[in-house]
Order: structure tokens, then sequence, then C-alpha cells
């Protein structure tokens, strides 16, 4: 099937059971992959200086 690739995967118990619980208790829900890139932050860059030749 040449959409296969483009079918969206099924979701886990687990993350069905978190969907049920977070809006029970009235909570955002937000899946895993997306709140653990947030948390990702790039590390600042040291500055490079310049050497003088001699």
């Amino acid at each position: 099937d040449q959409c296969t690739g483009a079918n969206p995967r099924y979701p886990l118990i687990s993350e069905l059971k978190q969907i049920l619980l977070d809006t029970y208790y009235g909570r955002d829900f937000t899946e895993g992959e997306v709140a653990a890139k947030k948390d990702v932050v790039a590390a600042p860059k040291a500055e490079k200086k310049a050497k003088k030749s001699a």
C-alpha cells in the first residue's frame, strides 16, 4: 500500500490511559516527544578568540 507510510500510528494503551487521566483531572496533555524536545536547551557556545600570528 502506497499510503502506509502516511498513515498515523496507533496510540499505545499507556498513551490512551494518560489522555483519559489528564482529561479527567483537567491537566493539559502533552506528548512525550514534544515535551522532551522543549526541555532540550542549546548550550551557549564559547567565543573563539583569534590568535595573533607573529
